[in-house]
């Protein structure tokens, strides 16, 4: 099955896009339909029942995000040159297309405090229940940060997760 790494582990290496028949549509934050890859939404969906057992916010964690197709990616990182100035800078919160791992499906921006997913508010957003949270806990269910974006988590699981059911 393309689109779960073996060994797994850490952040996406694989940034392919999932078979058709990995592929679920669900509901994220504000009934936004959203496309993900089916294993990365089990994890995704016991983590977040793991976490308001835990106390968190239930309306925090949905997801704003997830599978994004090669001409979304490349809209978004047009827009990020012209707000970042470079494509240098624009690198450091959105991928070209290609080298997204929201192109895998197993990619997550998550609402960790009801506002804006902004690089204005990333350190405001780490200092949120959500947040602690998932740094505490998301590895325990195959899902890793990418440090500059604090919304942004990646669905990899090390060990026999990453091989089953994989061809």
């Amino acid at each position: 099955m393309v689109g779960v790494e073996r060994p797994g582990g850490g952040r996406i290496r694989d940034k392919r896009p999932p078979a058709p028949e990995d592929v679920i549509e669900v509901i994220g934050v504000r009934e936004k339909r959203l496309k993900v890859h089916r294993r990365a939404w089990d994890a995704y969906w016991v983590m977040r029942v793991a976490a308001w057992t835990a106390g968190v916010d239930p309306r925090r964690l949905l997801a704003h995000s997830i599978l994004r197709d090669a001409a979304v990616q490349a809209r978004l990182f047009a827009r990020a040159v012209k707000k970042y100035g470079s494509e240098r800078e624009a690198r450091r919160w959105v991928a070209p297309p290609g080298k997204s791992a929201h192109e895998s499906g197993r990619a997550f921006d998550l609402d960790l405090d009801g506002g804006a997913l902004t690089s204005a508010r990333a350190a405001e957003m780490r200092t949120s229940g959500a947040y602690q949270w998932l740094r505490a806990h998301a590895v325990e269910f195959g899902f890793y940060p990418y440090g500059a974006e604090p919304w942004h988590w990646e669905w990899n699981p090390p060990g026999p997760e990453a091989a089953c059911g994989a061809s």
